[in-house]
């Protein structure tokens, strides 16, 4: 359903340029482009292979990691690559779409996520870098007491 979902973005992105979701933004590059030159059917193609593979890769993934799950691993994922996956690879992405300069691409990522840590954690309910001040601690609301 997510690859169906997915690929289905892909129509109004190449043929329209309108993205309906964010990862359908790198569509628009290339296959905006091929459609232009009278080529749309060879994007849509390619989209659809694209799609259709890397469900089938993570699919298998996910299948394998869920019953190969060992003791120190976190979501059946390794503890290294469960690393890559959620701390590596946002970073690349962010400094890969900054395309100026990498040095303010990481200075704009480490503020984003320094303002994202304020407030109370969802899970464990702990306050972060709140200071003491109950604004801070609702995060988006303002406390009214």
């Amino acid at each position: 359903m997510y690859v169906s979902g997915t690929y289905g973005g892909a129509f109004t992105a190449i043929l329209f340029r309108i993205p309906g979701e964010p990862i359908d933004v790198p569509m628009l590059w290339d296959g905006y482009t091929m459609g232009r030159k009278g080529r749309p059917a060879k994007a849509l193609g390619w989209t659809l292979v694209a799609a259709l593979g890397g469900g089938l890769l993570s699919a298998h993934r996910h299948g394998r990691a869920d019953r190969a799950a060992s003791p120190n691993s976190r979501s059946g994922f390794p503890r290294h690559e469960y690393f890559v996956i959620v701390d590596v690879r946002p970073a690349s992405a962010w400094c890969a779409i900054g395309e100026g300069s990498l040095a303010n691409a990481f200075i704009s990522m480490s503020v984003g996520i320094l303002i994202s840590t304020v407030g109370t954690d969802p899970i464990y309910g702990a306050y972060r870098f709140t200071f003491g001040s109950p604004i801070l601690a609702d995060g988006h609301r303002v406390s009214r007491r």
